[in-house]
């Protein structure tokens, strides 16, 4: 009995491990077209949601509740926080405040790996996404 108790708690705990790095954030997810970005331009890069029959080629972001993925890259949620943030305004009008989602992520593409650790919120219908790589 104490063999099969002790089994169930093994699994439990593995289950919770497997579930701890969901973003939980819906706004978020889906597939996002980046806008023209500026190169070495600072702040956030910013994208707007992919349209039915829309392409937008290689400037595209699809976010999954357990990973982010570009064209040739995808980082896999090792650690996922949330919090509202008061000073982001939502949409024009409204009272400002959005959920903003920080996530460490194990990333590989083009036979390399690193780790990054990524911000995202949604505010006025885009999407604004941030990151650090490192190795």
């Amino acid at each position: 009995m104490k063999l099969i108790l002790l089994a169930a708690v093994a699994l439990l705990a593995c289950a919770s491990d497997a579930t701890a790095a969901k973003l939980q954030n819906k706004a978020l997810l889906g597939a996002w077209c980046i806008m023209a970005a500026e190169p070495n331009a600072q702040g956030p890069e910013i994208y707007y949601p992919l349209g039915l029959g829309e392409e937008c080629g290689d400037g595209i972001l699809r976010i999954k509740p357990d990973r982010y993925e570009e064209v040739e890259s995808g980082c896999r949620y090792a650690e996922v926080k949330t919090w509202f943030d008061p000073a982001v305004p939502a949409a024009t009008k409204t009272k400002p405040g959005v959920y903003v989602s920080q996530v460490t992520a194990e990333c590989t593409g083009e036979g390399d790996q690193w780790h990054e650790q990524a911000t995202f919120y949604f505010s006025k219908g885009m999407l604004y996404f941030s990151r650090k790589q490192t190795r």
